[in-house]
């Protein structure tokens, strides 16, 4: 598979050639293109929040099994 630019919608932008030769590739990302605001505007923050662990606080288990990490 040759190298190249996904974009942050999951999307080549570019690649590079696929016979075996030298390559480079640069894109210019504009962020206020209409097919990237769901990805940079919508999906990222999400996935921020959700690693963050704010959004799942309230839904986690409490049990003392998972306190104690020692195996015997």
């Amino acid at each position: 598979m040759p190298a190249g630019v996904i974009g942050p919608h999951g999307v080549w932008f570019t690649r590079c050639a696929t016979d075996g030769s030298n390559g480079l590739t640069c894109v210019t990302l504009d962020r206020h293109a209409p097919d990237l605001r769901l990805a940079l505007h919508v999906a990222r923050p999400w996935r921020a929040t959700a690693r963050g662990g704010a959004i799942y606080r309230q839904r986690r288990v409490d049990d003392p099994r998972s306190r104690d990490r020692t195996v015997g």
